[in-house]
């Protein structure tokens, strides 16, 4: 599952940096 898919909102506090580092890791590694 990809962070920014169940993210509610694309741009939001310092957990919405957290969600972005797991989002590239999970583009990155399939």
């Amino acid at each position: 599952m990809t962070g920014r898919d169940w993210h509610p909102t694309p741009r939001g506090p310092a957990r919405s940096q957290s969600e972005q580092h797991t989002s590239t890791a999970t583009e990155g590694i399939p």
